[in-house]
């Protein structure tokens, strides 16, 4: 799991998430308080040929974030 606040990169208003591309398939999934339920995020993600990237508006009220495979 990673909180926003870990040593995510962020752009302006934006935090990149990246991972290999061995972990096609896993799902990114967020949640605001560790008590409540993980749902998936939507999103278009990016390839560079090694790495997966997306992009994503930094939430307001922050926040956690976790790969998960189906």
């Amino acid at each position: 799991t990673l909180s926003l606040h870990d040593a995510l990169p962020i752009s302006d208003t934006n935090v990149i998430f990246t991972w290999p591309t061995w972990g096609t398939g896993f799902n990114l999934q967020a949640t605001g308080d560790l008590t409540q339920p993980w749902t998936n995020v939507s999103y278009t993600a990016q390839t560079n040929g090694s790495n997966i990237i997306l992009t994503l508006p930094v939430p307001t009220q922050g926040g956690y974030f976790r790969l998960q495979h189906p």
